[in-house]
């Protein structure tokens, strides 16, 4: 059962939204994968998405017990291709996601997934409700991590469709870079099951 050592999830920001990078560092503990996490950062609003990129690149280059055993997972929902081809100019081990409002989460390639909200909402709820994630006490930006999860509501239309986001005026920027982690870590063997892959590569 392969799974990298450390996971990073990235929620790309557009313009009032902010830029989260999280990490997970993972151990399997009787046989059930378990996180912690270590390390959180939010990019000032509109900081320019080549610069996050070098941020990045060159924080996970010069840790030499993260470079070799990492995956970054990326959502680039709402700001394209683009800018997940600079990470790939970089040559970083990256995986891209579009999170949908559909109801199953759908490999488009091997390095490339469409994936509903509910899915990432349920990694964490899953996760949490089982003890799996550990958050370090004095992790930076933790009181904001609390706000967000304080904030963080589920809304059912009539016509039976769920949505999950902020109560106004807040952000859900840390929550879903979190989530988007969690989501890979649970999910990244289950092609044969609730995950579909389509196409190659």
């Amino acid at each position: 059962m392969l799974i990298n050592k450390y996971i990073f999830g990235l929620d790309l920001g557009q313009q009032n939204d902010y830029t989260v990078i999280s990490a997970l560092e993972t151990v399997f503990i009787d046989n059930e994968l378990n996180y912690s996490l270590p390390f959180i950062h939010k990019f000032p609003l509109k900081t320019p998405y080549p610069d996050i990129v070098n941020s990045i690149s060159k924080f996970i280059e010069n840790k030499l017990y993260i470079k070799n055993d990492y995956i970054l997972v990326i959502d680039y929902t709402g700001v394209g291709h683009p800018v997940v081809d600079l990470f790939k100019k970089r040559n970083m081990k990256i995986i891209s996601i579009n999170i949908t409002g559909g109801n199953k989460s759908i490999w488009a390639s091997r390095l490339e997934a469409n994936v509903p909200k509910r899915d990432i909402v349920s990694s964490i709820q899953v996760v949490m409700q089982n003890n799996r994630l550990k958050i370090a006490s004095d992790l930076p930006l933790l009181a904001d991590l609390n706000r967000e999860f304080l904030g963080f509501k589920v809304k059912i239309a009539a016509n039976g469709r769920d949505s999950y986001s902020a109560v106004s005026g807040l952000h859900d920027d840390i929550i879903m870079s979190i989530g988007i982690a969690l989501w890979y870590g649970e999910n990244r063997n289950k092609s044969g099951s609730n995950v579909r892959i389509i196409g190659g590569n």
